[in-house]
């Protein structure tokens, strides 16, 4: 996410984009009638008849939403396989993904055609994004959407899912030159950040203020990706400053780390930073040219974070199938 934090929820656009890494969600009919679930996010493969899926307790995401995508989309059991070149401390949407790449193959399987359309994709996103909104009691899906469609995808929520929005591609020159992503930290339980930043905006009554300091910050990115120029670089590296100001009281921003950036001359006139999503320590961002990142680097290297190998990618969601 590049903006719209928290104010996504209230009403305000928010700017996401997908990385050029993927999580591959592969799925064949089971051999023995069971279901099979093979996934690095347990150390073990899980084997599953159907009245066990059906009647499961677990609070496993993976079985939570397989549950209710069988339950919406009846099919044969299944062996699923789940590979991920997403760290699960990157804050890159592993927990997203992995919904709605269930949803869409309960879909397809239950289908039965080799493909899904565009209604049926979009039915099985969602789905995902009920289970998202139940699981973590707020949600604006921007994430599902994001991964669904790809590119950079301005979301602006409405009373209906997936409200308005659009999506730009052929931005992977600018990401990489300017949109610098660093990973290291102790990572970010979403339900639990997301519940006491919520508090602390409503405690200090600073909803208003949010939404109008994250629409300038929206705002600045948009006509930065739109026209590269210095002065909109400037004017970007201003905006974001606002925010990062606005966000460090809040109860989950690390503020050893923010400090020692701010420390460094120069911040939020040649380069800027800022967390993503929820905040906490998932990822954060650099932005502006390498030759400027330099100083911020070494601190974020000092502190055990280290720059990620990706950057932009226009594409979301791919859907492959055989007759085998």
């Amino acid at each position: 996410m590049l903006s719209g934090e928290y104010a996504v929820l209230f009403g305000e656009d928010a700017l996401a984009f997908t990385i050029d890494r993927t999580l591959r969600y592969t799925t064949e009919r089971s051999k023995d009638g069971r279901f099979h679930f093979t996934t690095e996010l347990w150390p073990h493969p899980l084997s599953l008849s159907e009245g066990d899926l059906t009647t499961s307790s677990s609070d496993a995401l993976l079985l939570i939403a397989a549950k209710q995508a069988f339950r919406r989309f009846p099919c044969r059991p299944l062996s699923v396989t789940i590979e991920s070149e997403i760290g699960q401390t990157w804050g890159g949407g592993i927990s997203s993904a992995v919904a709605l790449g269930t949803f869409l193959s309960f879909k397809l399987h239950s289908d039965k055609l080799g493909s899904l359309t565009k209604d049926a994709q979009w039915e099985a996103a969602k789905l995902a994004f009920d289970l998202q909104k139940t699981l973590q009691g707020s949600a604006s899906g921007y994430d599902i959407l994001t991964q669904l469609v790809g590119g950079l995808v301005r979301y602006k929520p409405k009373g209906f899912w997936p409200g308005t929005w659009d999506s730009r591609q052929g931005l992977e020159t600018s990401f990489h030159r300017f949109i610098h992503i660093y990973a290291g930290g102790k990572g970010a339980p979403t339900g639990s950040i997301m519940k006491e930043t919520l508090a602390w905006l409503e405690k200090d009554r600073l909803k208003d203020d949010l939404c109008v300091i994250s629409k300038d910050l929206t705002e600045s990115f948009a006509q930065f990706f739109k026209i590269n120029s210095t002065e909109a670089l400037e004017k970007l590296f201003q905006a974001n400053r606002r925010h990062t100001e606005f966000f460090a009281p809040s109860p989950h921003v690390p503020k050893a780390l923010t400090q020692e950036l701010e420390e460094i001359p120069h911040c939020h006139r040649t380069f800027t930073y800022k967390t993503t999503g929820s905040g906490g320590e998932d990822a954060l961002l650099l932005i502006g040219e390498t030759d400027s990142i330099q100083v911020a680097d070494k601190v974020l290297r000092s502190k055990g974070w280290y720059k990620l190998p990706l950057s932009f990618r226009s594409k979301g969601v791919e859907l492959e199938s055989s007759d085998d």
